[in-house]
């Protein structure tokens, strides 16, 4: 009798795994096979490459299905032993959207990942719960064709977070409808304050590795290992901003991180932070 039931128990871990097999490697899914592209920065000098099972051809069978298995894998935040000594948290556990709030109904947790989708209404902020003051923000970013979103530093809640906090652009510089902005909306730029440079993007589709330094006055926006804006906010704004509005948010001390969507596909993950005491 009991050697029956270890036959049985054996039979259906055995099914679950060629289930779970099967559904990894994607050959119920009918989209085209893609390389991998995802070379994900989970350290601040070492990257690795996605390993989720292959089609007897080489090719990954597509790049959702590398991410599904990036997820299982690792769906919280990897620190380094350098982060952690340094005092770096996760800001988002990889599962569900807990010390986050705002619209909850835009974003989702998806995959290892903070994702806001376009639909009717989509939009709206998604805001830390805990507020921070001085900071070294980590994470990584996929745009798609068009996108735009943002990254609020200091922020009230609720609030127009380009003028009452910052709000540093996320955006995708190539799209033909951005041709003609302002320099100070481009990628890395402090919205109407601070002009990015630029040149610095990923392609569209690949992830994008930013830090953000706040303190003080002074801040630093690193994409992909470049500096493209280390500015004291208080010199670029005198006697006016840029865009000559006024900029409230610029003499706040501490306030909510945020996501300020705009009704485009962009997905986050990997985000961590240190507060600078």
């Amino acid at each position: 009798m009991f050697l029956k039931f270890r036959l049985i128990a054996t039979a259906v871990v055995f099914t679950s795994l060629l289930f779970f097999s099967h559904a990894l490697t994607g050959k119920t899914v009918k989209e085209p096979a893609e390389k991998c592209k995802y070379n994900r920065v989970i350290e601040r000098s070492k990257v690795t490459e996605c390993s989720s099972p292959k089609t007897q051809d080489g090719d990954w069978t597509n790049i959702r299905q590398c991410d599904r298995w990036f997820a299982f894998m690792s769906p919280q935040v990897k620190l380094n032993d350098e982060e952690k000594a340094e005092g770096f948290v996760p800001l988002f556990n990889g599962k569900d959207l807990s010390g986050w709030t705002g619209a909850t109904d835009s974003y989702i947790a998806e995959d290892g990942k903070i994702v806001i989708r376009p639909r009717e209404g989509s939009g709206g902020n998604l805001y830390t719960v805990k507020e921070y003051s001085d900071f070294i923000l980590r994470f990584e970013f996929k745009l798609t064709p068009g996108a735009n979103n943002g990254l609020g530093i200091r922020c009230p809640m609720p609030a127009h977070a380009a003028y009452e906090g910052m709000e540093i652009q996320i955006l995708d510089n190539t799209a033909e409808k951005y041709k003609n902005l302002e320099p100070y909306q481009y990628h890395g730029s402090i919205y109407g304050v601070v002009p990015a440079k630029r040149g610095y993007l990923k392609a569209i589709g690949e992830w994008n590795y930013e830090e953000v330094i706040a303190k003080g006055q002074q801040i630093t926006i690193k994409l992909n290992g470049i500096t493209i804006v280390d500015a004291d906010i208080d010199k670029a704004s005198a006697p006016k901003t840029m865009d000559g509005r006024e900029h409230p948010g610029l003499k706040r001390k501490n306030g909510h991180i945020a996501f300020l969507g705009h009704g485009s596909h962009v997905e986050f993950r990997s985000i961590r932070i240190r507060e600078l005491k």
